[in-house]
Parts: C-alpha cells; structure tokens; sequence
C-alpha cells in the first residue's frame, strides 16, 4: 500500500471570476488604505522643504524615482 492511497489524493477546486474578482478588490483596498497616508504625509514633507512653487516637480520627481527603484529591487530580488 502506498502513502498516497492511505491520505488519500488531493482535490484542487477551482475558484471561480466572482472570487477572484473579489479578492482583487480586497487586495486593492489594501494597497489604497496604506498607500493613501503616505502619499499625503510625502506631499505635506516636500512642500515644507521646497516651497509651494516647487513642490508638484520635486514631489515628481521624488515619487517617480522611487517608483523606478522599486521596479528594479523588485525585478532583481524575483529573478
């Protein structure tokens, strides 16, 4: 007798689109809920060093180039 006939085997169900749907939902909500915060407080922060005038380019500039360094630390640490 082998193992597997005595744990018997595995089932896989398929999910259906209305839970993946959901759960994309969910994991975006997530995502806005952290996100949200920061962008304000980053904005509050580049503002008061800057100035006024020059704050939508260098805030720009700062979230821009840490977005690129997040896509390469990303791409780095998968591959």
């Amino acid at each position: 007798m082998s193992d597997s006939s005595v744990l018997g085997s595995p089932t896989q169900e398929r999910v259906g689109r209305g839970f993946v749907a959901l759960y994309a939902a969910a994991y975006m909500g997530a995502i806005l809920l952290f996100l949200a915060p920061l962008l304000v407080s980053l904005s509050l922060k580049v503002s008061s060093l800057v100035g006024i005038d020059r704050a939508p380019t260098s805030l720009s500039l700062v979230a821009g180039t840490g977005a690129l360094l997040a896509m390469f630390a990303t791409r780095s640490s998968a591959g």
